[in-house]
């Protein structure tokens, strides 16, 4: 079991700004998805974009897999770097600057999967108005 293929990957394409965006992003999924183990079914691949503050260095301390590419690529090209080397049989694309705050979040994320016509979803942030009080909500799609 200790080389299962991971059920998902979540790659994260980031151009320097690890204290303020990669740190707390990863620590969230941490927080939120158990931990970066791959017998928990999840991969977690860093596209380490021209980086020159430490990030490759940081994440692969965290156990995530790391491309690093010295010059920066764009965002397109270092999601499509990350694609090709993941392992998972779904592919998660998360932003440096997302920070996780629901443990729920992955189950949300897969439950449309459950319909075999489905090939993709994703969240949707909206705010809708109650009286005096606006909500902040989240759906996925």
């Amino acid at each position: 079991m200790e080389n299962a293929k991971p059920k998902f990957s979540i790659i994260i394409p980031t151009y320097n700004h690890l204290k303020d965006c990669l740190e707390p992003c990863l620590r969230s999924i941490v927080e939120t998805t158990l931990r970066l183990d791959p017998k928990d079914g999840i991969e977690i691949i860093v596209v380490a974009n021209g980086c020159t503050d430490g990030t490759a260095f940081y994440a692969e301390a965290q156990g995530c897999r790391v491309l690093s590419f010295p010059e920066p690529l764009g965002y397109p090209k270092a999601i499509n770097e990350g694609i090709k080397v993941a392992c998972g049989e779904f592919i998660i694309l998360m932003n440096n600057d997302l920070v996780l705050t629901d443990p729920s979040w992955l189950s949300l994320l897969y439950q449309p999967f459950v319909d075999s016509q489905v090939g993709i979803t994703g969240p949707s942030k909206f705010n809708f108005k109650i009286g005096e009080k606006t909500w902040d909500a989240m759906s996925f799609w």
